[in-house]
């Protein structure tokens, strides 16, 4: 996410927050969203922090520990790309060997 909004002298650990938690408000008040795409959403959010920005949770993880289908969580990735909430990167992790997917959100001030 961007830090151009930074109008009140935060750090950036302050403003990477103060994103994050406007863009899960933003989210869970969309009435359209099914409530397990709001989910899997808020999951992916709160795996990212002010160093990594990015997290990098597996879909068969995020199913896991939210009792949902993989196909599930697919569909749920698949809709937050398209209402260009998140892009999603293949990278390999820190100290991985194979690509996996990067999450970077984007705050709705960002959307044109």
């Amino acid at each position: 996410m961007a830090s151009k909004r930074n109008f009140h002298g935060l750090t950036d650990s302050g403003v990477f927050y103060r994103d994050r938690d406007e863009w899960m408000r933003y989210v869970v008040t969309q009435p359209d969203l099914d409530n397990s795409v709001r989910l899997v959403a808020l999951y992916i959010a709160l795996r990212a922090n002010p160093q990594s920005r990015e997290p990098f949770p597996r879909q068969t993880t995020i199913a896991k520990e939210l009792r949902l289908h993989v196909q599930t969580v697919k569909l749920a990735v698949a809709a937050l790309k398209s209402r260009n909430l998140i892009v999603v990167s293949r990278r390999i992790a820190p100290g991985g060997r194979k690509p996996v997917n990067h999450y970077a959100l984007i705050h709705p001030a960002d959307v044109t």
